[in-house]
């Protein structure tokens, strides 16, 4: 249990200092996604055929959809199993829902910036 506790106060800490770097933690964000996509998608059970995708495959298939751009490089829906199916909708719907959560910080970092400029 201590060791539990350590690592999430280690955890925490790390959360903080990206707290105050938002630029680096959304950039940090995206990579830890892609980079946890691109194994889900080499995964045999992703495949029709059960053969593992080839890397650079996967990680172009993993950001693509974590964008939200739609670009593919084999037809989806032949050859993802119904697992790569799911990893490659989960990726984008927090790929569509990280876009949001930037553009609503610009959106209170123009606020801010707007209000101060009001003020001068």
């Amino acid at each position: 249990m201590p060791r539990l506790l350590e690592f999430l106060q280690g955890s925490y800490k790390v959360l903080q200092h990206f707290g105050r770097k938002p630029g680096i933690f959304i950039s940090a964000s995206f990579l830890i996604i892609i980079f946890i996509g691109t194994i889900l998608l080499r995964q045999p059970q992703s495949t029709v055929t059960g053969e593992q995708m080839s890397l650079i495959d996967a990680i172009f298939t993993t950001t693509s959809a974590t964008c939200v751009t739609g670009l593919v490089v084999t037809n989806t829906a032949e050859y993802f199993y119904t697992f790569g199916k799911v990893v490659i909708l989960l990726l984008i719907q927090v790929g569509g829902l990280s876009i949001q959560g930037k553009d609503r910080f610009a959106y209170k970092i123009g606020a801010n910036y707007n209000r101060l400029l009001i003020e001068i």
